[in-house]
């Protein structure tokens, strides 16, 4: 969303942001198991699940809109009622200038937009037309480039001027911001949120929801309830299905999250994360011994068994772009990895050579170390390649995306069934939670409503 988005409004966006009239089935977007899914849950789950793109778009617009009515209001401008009048019927006009067959009114319905919320945007604009000092006829007055720029000049200044709040770990409960201490909902940005987003994003989200109230209807069932420590042993169970360490370095899962986009202090609020939370719940205390023993044998090194820890020197085969040289300078590069084997295999000692040859800054840094590579990782080449070493051997030249390596491994780690039995039964769990999530998906009637995405 644009600073000129809120100058706009009444021409775009609120032809996206308009509020539906609430009314028993209308809002039913769909029935689980005979349970109504209604639009309200869908507005929820996207302010949680799309946050960051809720408050990038949406949120900022109701935090813009609202920085102007303050103002408009602390300055004592006036928006008469016929000049909003005028302006529709300007609006009007335009619309059916442009079919024949359609109206303002008609459009907005067609929207779900009812009267009585366009007629409050359409008062934030002319506002804020007074406010950047237009003086009549607001609906041709601001087609005016000049106007428009002083409008979108008197939004920015607003924005840069006002004090807002959007951490949700600084906002008391159900809000979404402050500005300048007035409260807005995260029932409006969620409404928002439901009413600008794509088709395509509100029916994967849908189908999350479905999935959510038919673990929850399970839950029920089984007369359980999701307790904070459920959600705590969840994140833990994220933590164990992720990379956590890279060389040396053990990362917090927070760092890890983050690094792919994800809030940590958003994810136990999310309905994915809470709906695997409640699968878990059901099924982490039925996984036996026997099954976590069969589980380790069939791939000891998914555990930490037989895991090599490695070194690598990296020799780029790509320019500053990241794009593939051509071939006769990829045969280069090739051509010089494998001058420095033939060292390495006459006796020069790796990790000095990587320190001064190897691309790889960070780990050339460290002699190439890469650390124990997590099985989870062999469609990497590198990692692929450490999985066919044994102690002490060095590779033969390994192509990447990015260039040309050798690997060497420096040890093998072994664990037992006891050490690697916390992670083996994590495994499990997640195994059978899954299977669980199938056959409630299998199990499941599902029944559209009248409400519409």
């Amino acid at each position: 969303m644009t600073t000129s988005a809120v100058l706009v409004l009444t021409l775009s966006v609120a032809a996206t942001a308009g509020t539906a009239e609430r009314d028993g089935d209308r809002e039913v977007l769909c029935r689980v198991n005979g349970e109504p899914v209604l639009l309200k849950d869908l507005e929820l789950q996207l302010y949680w699940d799309e946050h960051a793109q809720v408050a990038k778009e949406p949120l900022d617009f109701l935090i813009r809109e609202r920085l102007v009515r303050q103002e408009v209001a602390r300055k004592g401008i006036s928006v008469k009622t016929s000049d909003v009048d005028d302006f529709l019927a300007g609006l009007d006009r335009d619309v059916r200038a442009a079919n024949a067959k359609d109206s303002l009114a008609s459009y907005l319905a067609a929207q779900g937009i009812t009267s009585d919320y366009f007629r409050r945007q359409t008062e934030t604009v002319i506002g804020l037309f007074y406010l950047a000092g237009g003086k009549e006829h607001p609906y041709q007055g601001m087609k005016d480039p000049a106007v428009k720029k002083k409008m979108n000049d008197a939004v920015a200044d607003l924005a840069a001027a006002g004090k807002v709040e959007t951490d949700p770990g600084k906002l008391e409960a159900g809000a979404a911001a402050t500005v300048n201490g007035e409260r807005i909902s995260i029932e409006d940005a969620g409404h928002l949120a439901r009413l600008s987003f794509s088709d395509e994003l509100k029916r994967k989200h849908l189908g999350q929801l479905q999935l959510y109230v038919m673990v929850r209807q399970e839950l029920q069932r089984r007369k359980l309830e999701l307790a904070p420590e459920d959600l705590d042993f969840q994140f833990h169970l994220v933590a164990s299905a992720r990379a956590t360490t890279f060389g040396e370095k053990e990362l917090p899962i927070e760092d890890v999250l983050r690094s792919l986009g994800q809030d940590p202090r958003l994810l136990r609020r999310q309905y994915g994360f809470r709906a695997m939370a409640m699968l878990s719940r059901m099924v982490k205390d039925q996984v036996t011994d026997e099954e976590l023993k069969k589980l380790f044998a069939a791939d000891p090194a998914r555990f930490g068994d037989g895991v090599p820890k490695a070194s690598q020197i990296l020799l780029k085969a790509v320019d500053a772009a990241g794009r593939p040289l051509s071939p006769d300078a990829d045969l280069k590069v090739r051509a010089r990895i494998e001058a420095l084997r033939a060292k390495l295999v006459a006796g020069e000692d790796f990790a000095g050579l990587a320190g001064k040859v190897s691309e790889d800054k960070d780990g050339a840094e460290h002699g190439g170390n890469l650390g124990f590579l997590d099985k989870s990782r062999i469609a990497d080449p590198v990692v692929a390649a450490a999985y066919g070493l044994k102690v002490g051997e060095i590779s033969a030249p390994v192509r990447s995306a990015a260039g040309w390596h050798l690997v060497k491994v420096l040890e093998i780690k072994h664990v037992s069934f006891e050490e690697a039995k916390p992670l083996v039964r994590l495994a499990a769990i997640r195994s059978r939670r899954n299977q669980l999530l199938e056959d409630l998906k299998k199990g499941a009637k599902i029944e559209p409503g009248l409400a519409k995405l």
